[in-house]
């Protein structure tokens, strides 16, 4: 793990996690001893689960209404190591999904939930209240195909429930993508991280298809062009990047899940080597096809990045 958290023993990191200040938003899902305030203390959800910690797991935070993010309090052969942070189902799943893995540190996974929670309601207010009612006037009630600047808004959804929104557009500046409104959740129907999947795929797929270096940034100006009432020209917002100043916490979480750490060489962007690691990593294939790509591309010089573009 590329972070200092590895020089610290499990125990003071648990402690961290304990006596950090965290904001409200935070108490209402982290789960800590009494002492600390939170919604929901720790004691009483091991007295529900009393298994938990002789198996090596403890609770740390709700997830959603059917599962938690525990921590692996030691190693677990073939499932996790100490301090990785999995998702634990409170409801009957197939095996292949319980406690899959949500973070690789409780002390990252929970200041990505700060991070994410502070800056929720401006970005899901952005898509819902301001791009999402702009694109509909501008582009769909006049069946109008958008170009690739046009601020354009991504919904990914599993019966009816929304799983993640963004917003795209194509910036000249610097040959890539800029994304002003990111947003994504787990819910207790759909396996872990896969809103995040589903959303990047996307998210690259765009910026591949631009023919950009695949440089995608969060922290650009953004102008939004929005219909007048009257019908009658068009205003405009600006929006300084997403809401977070930074390539948004809940895709560093599912970054650093698949082995990429987003954001680490530019804080505000993910850079063209990120992007094409995380293309990779995100695109399903059997360990087969896997090998016959790299084959291909060191053999033939075709990019992985249009291989992955192709399968997804």
């Amino acid at each position: 793990m590329t972070d200092t958290y590895t020089a610290i023993s499990f125990a003071e990191r648990m402690a961290r996690v304990y006596s950090a200040a965290w904001a409200p938003a935070v108490k209402q899902v982290l789960l800590a001893p009494e002492v600390v305030g939170t919604r929901t203390s720790l004691e009483s959800v091991l007295a529900q689960f009393p298994d938990l910690v002789p198996s090596g797991l403890l609770p740390l935070a709700i997830v959603d209404d059917a599962s938690l993010a525990v921590v692996a309090t030691r190693d677990l052969p073939d499932l996790a190591s100490q301090g990785e942070v999995l998702r634990l189902f409170t409801t009957a799943v197939s095996d292949e999904f319980q406690l899959s893995l949500l973070d690789v540190d409780p002390i990252l996974y929970v200041s990505s939930l700060a991070e994410e929670l502070a800056a929720r309601t401006v970005g899901i207010n952005r898509i819902l209240d301001e791009i999402g009612p702009a694109y509909l006037e501008s582009h769909i009630s006049h069946q109008k195909r958008p170009r690739d600047y046009v601020v354009r808004p991504i919904r990914i959804a599993c019966q009816n429930v929304i799983l993640g929104m963004a917003a795209i557009a194509q910036d000249a500046s610097f040959d890539g993508l800029t994304v002003p409104a990111w947003q994504t959740c787990e819910v207790p129907h759909v396996v872990t991280h896969e809103g995040n999947r589903a959303l990047a795929a996307l998210m690259l797929c765009d910026a591949f298809q631009n023919g950009g270096t695949m440089e995608i940034r969060f922290d650009r100006k953004v102008l939004l062009r929005v219909p007048k009432k009257n019908g009658k020209g068009t205003g405009t917002t600006t929006y300084h990047g997403h809401p977070e100043g930074k390539v948004p916490a809940s895709l560093r979480r599912y970054g650093r899940t698949v082995g990429v750490w987003l954001g680490a060489e530019i804080p505000g962007a993910i850079t063209p080597s990120e992007a094409r690691a995380l293309f990779e990593a995100i695109t399903p294939m059997p360990p087969s096809l896997r090998s016959r790509m790299g084959t291909v591309t060191a053999t033939y010089g075709l990019t992985p990045e249009r291989v992955c573009f192709a399968l997804l």
